[in-house]
């Protein structure tokens, strides 16, 4: 889910948040970005996370993996070693995330933005919910605004990663 304010919804709201928590719960993976932080992620799971409103300006940080996080199977060539880190586009009014169950795992992190903002580095959280594994990934700013539209770049390569995460945890619930 890309960047949604959720007014549009209107009366299926509640309809469509209680699909998703079945379907996330149920093994399903779901992966949002900007203002989709607030809805649906964070009405979807408000045991999980919560969205910090900092009226952010537009920013250029610095994204890299959370220190003993680079061997995540969501960031596999996500960073190239011979590569320096990449900048990460927060646009206007973004959203960040804030921690309200103490499970969301750091899969990005922004030293400059823990400096703008009360330590708060997380670009990019995951975590895991129900009895079968499924998976939500939240990304703060637009996908579209990352790297510079070749598949190494990170946020492709993160999407990627993304997908094949799911498909495999698929295979193995048949």
């Amino acid at each position: 889910v890309n960047c949604s304010a959720g007014q549009a919804w209107g009366q299926v709201r509640a309809t469509v948040n209680k699909h998703l928590r079945q379907f996330v719960t149920g093994g399903g993976h779901l992966f949002t970005t900007d203002w989709a932080l607030r809805w649906p992620l964070c009405e979807v799971f408000p045991d999980y996370i919560a969205d910090d409103d900092p009226n952010t300006p537009d920013l250029m940080v610095d994204a890299h993996p959370p220190v003993g996080g680079e061997n995540h199977e969501l960031l596999q060539n996500v960073f190239p070693l011979d590569q320096p880190y990449p900048r990460w586009q927060i646009d206007a009014q973004s959203f960040l995330v804030k921690d309200v169950g103490k499970r969301l795992e750091v899969l990005l992190a922004s030293d400059e933005l823990a400096a703008k903002y009360a330590g708060n580095r997380m670009l990019g959280v995951t975590f895991r919910v129900g009895a079968y594994g499924g998976l939500a990934l939240n990304v703060v700013s637009h996908f579209a605004h990352q790297g510079d539209g070749t598949p190494t770049t990170p946020m492709y390569q993160l999407i990627v990663n993304f997908l094949l995460v799911a498909k495999r945890h698929r295979e193995t619930k048949r």
